[in-house]
């Protein structure tokens, strides 16, 4: 029983000394450390650029930016933004769905999800208020043939340009 707690102890400084957590530091600094090791977990859950059927550019955290994409009878879903993060964010989600089939935004927020669908002009504005923890905007497909502009804003520095 000892030696089982020696190694998992000894497990557990390896993992942080490799994580750059070293004795000494600050805990702001700590904090700051295992803050990029949870952003880099969440960032995992992302849908991987070669594997997206369109453009996505993208904030440093992923969970801003503009994803534009025309497909042809597609299928799936994609996981354009998100993340994991100690903190919380406030963003607004700007989108324009424009073609034949089934397309719509759908949001994780932990275990909880939404959905958002276009109004008739094929438009979604939505503000999504994002706990400390997972939190992730996704593109699902139904089918569809058409373009989908997605473009999500930290609503602290908020552009007045709108997809018409």
């Amino acid at each position: 029983m000892i030696r089982r707690l020696i190694i998992m102890l000894a497990a557990a400084y390896l993992v942080l000394m490799s994580a750059g957590i070293t004795p000494g530091m600050s805990k702001e600094m700590i904090i700051g450390v295992y803050g990029d090791i949870v952003e880099f977990l969440g960032g995992i859950r992302l849908t991987d650029d070669i594997f997206l059927s369109g453009e996505r550019s993208s904030s440093r955290d992923g969970y801003s930016g503009e994803y534009v994409t025309n497909v042809k009878n597609k299928t799936g879903t994609e996981t354009v933004f998100g993340g994991t993060s100690l903190y919380e964010k406030d963003l607004e989600v700007i989108a324009k769905i424009d073609g034949s089939g089934g397309a719509y935004i759908k949001l994780t927020a932990g275990w909880e999800e939404t959905v958002l669908e276009p109004d008739e002009d094929g438009k979604i504005e939505y503000n999504f208020d994002c706990e400390s923890g997972g939190n992730y905007i996704e593109v699902v497909y139904e089918d569809f043939t058409g373009e989908v502009r997605v473009r999500v804003e930290d609503r602290g520095q908020r552009s007045e340009d709108r997809f018409e």
